[in-house]
């Protein structure tokens, strides 16, 4: 089952300006046990809903990610050596065979605003295949 909370909305969004906002986010359950938590991220015009805005645009980006824990790495500026590590990790040893979710606790969205005049006729024939224009 799917569902959709809009968790943050921002009227008067300058891009000009920096913004930055804390959003406490609960994740349900069944994304803890096995399972990936996205956001969609829509930039519409005020007002007008996103899927009825014609220049609208969206990202989707997961914010969390269910993959088995990296072993820590070495501390350089505090000298400890990977044998002193491995024996600390001994009694986790079990808990990293498993996968678990893993919160991504940063999201950046960067917005071009700048006016362009797009050529296609000026890429390179190699990246032709790769053009999508939206």
């Amino acid at each position: 089952r799917r569902s959709s909370d809009l968790v943050l909305n921002v009227n008067d969004f300058d891009v000009e300006t920096k913004f930055e906002r804390t959003v406490n986010v609960s994740v349900p359950k069944k994304t803890r046990n096995n399972g990936t938590l996205y956001a969609y991220i829509f930039l519409h015009h005020e007002g007008v809903l996103p899927w009825h805005d014609g220049k609208q645009v969206h990202i989707v980006s997961p914010l969390t990610t269910y993959m088995i824990p990296k072993p820590e790495e070495v501390n350089l500026i505090t000298g400890e050596t990977t044998t002193q590590q491995i024996e600390s990790n001994k009694k986790d040893a079990n808990a990293l065979d498993e996968p678990v979710s893993h919160w991504r606790s940063k999201l950046t969205l960067n917005v071009m605003v700048e006016d362009f005049v797009f050529d296609g006729s000026s890429l390179p024939s190699d990246v032709h295949r790769q053009d999508r224009k939206s």
